[in-house]
């Protein structure tokens, strides 16, 4: 053999050598962080569901509550752009987040016929309210709210879309009645959302009923009149620990210390002091129980 046909082959052994001694990478080892939240929150569905009580006015204080006479959801959306029916799932999603069941919506509504929602206690409504100067397009079977908000000024204080965890809905008893829901009775630590599209400066508060209504509330508004607690701005894939919320800032009404017994709904608010006559369009693909 020539001495360049050696230095061939010993280069060609050394090399092969060297890649047998490389670790290989396991075809399962992508990471996964992330993905536990994946088919957790709303498929997208073609389901209508039912109109709710899309209908609902709005309050009464300059920015944090609804007007009486507020816009509601007579006008119906074109077909639902936040899907149908959202399914249920034990956990959420990445970088450690808390264990979620995520309620079984249908439409506009979370019913207790779902094995999930009534093991929550939970008979749930979604419907959208306004001050009486924003535009205000509110679709029930998507979840979807649209419009323009005014600027602030007197009795101009922005748009909500509302969820009672317990309403008896028009064939309960008290018909069309808001009940108190207590997170600690049904071990809930907090709420988690999945919203998309364009919703500027959300805001996502957690409502406590007057006392005056002891516990069942068949009016609007039904909230103590002052500020709410909650989080502000508000991711639109976020949670929300009731141990962690903050206390709204819009200074007006009486000041009150959260009470869990008496918490009957959450408020998905665009403020118009915060952003101004902004336009939003946005829906709620899910919304989920913290354990």
């Amino acid at each position: 053999m020539t001495p360049g046909a050696l230095f061939v082959v010993t280069l060609a052994v050394a090399l092969l050598s060297a890649c047998y001694e490389m670790p290989l990478i396991p075809e399962n080892s992508v990471s996964l962080a992330g993905s536990g939240g994946r088919g957790a929150g709303a498929q997208a569905g073609a389901g209508t569901g039912s109109g709710g009580m899309s209908g609902n006015s709005g309050a009464s204080h300059t920015d944090g509550g609804a007007k009486p006479n507020g816009v509601g959801g007579a006008n119906a959306g074109s077909g639902g752009k936040g899907g149908g029916t959202a399914g249920a799932s034990a956990h959420a999603g990445s970088s450690g987040a808390s264990p979620t069941t995520w309620l079984a919506l249908d439409g506009s509504t979370a019913p207790s016929s779902s094995a999930i929602n009534a093991a929550l206690g939970i008979e749930g409504v979604f419907y959208a309210y306004g001050d009486g100067c924003a535009k205000l397009n509110w679709d029930p079977a998507g979840r979807c709210a649209s419009g323009k908000l005014c600027p602030p000024g007197p009795d101009v204080w922005g748009i909500s879309i509302g969820f009672d965890f317990h309403n008896t809905g028009p064939n309960g008893t008290p018909a069309d009645t808001k009940l108190t829901w207590n997170p600690e009775t049904h071990g809930a630590r907090g709420v988690a959302w999945r919203i998309h599209e364009n919703a500027p400066k959300l805001e996502v508060w957690v409502l406590n009923m007057d006392s005056a209504w002891q516990g069942q509330c068949s009016g609007m508004p039904c909230e103590i009149d002052g500020p709410p607690d909650g989080v502000s701005p508000a991711a639109l894939a976020g949670e929300l620990r009731f141990d962690d919320m903050i206390k709204d800032t819009w200074g007006s009404g009486v000041e009150y210390t959260f009470d869990p017994e008496a918490v009957h709904a959450l408020q998905f608010k665009i403020a118009s002091v915060k952003v101004g006559a902004a336009e939003f369009d946005f829906c709620i693909d899910a919304l989920g129980i913290v354990r």
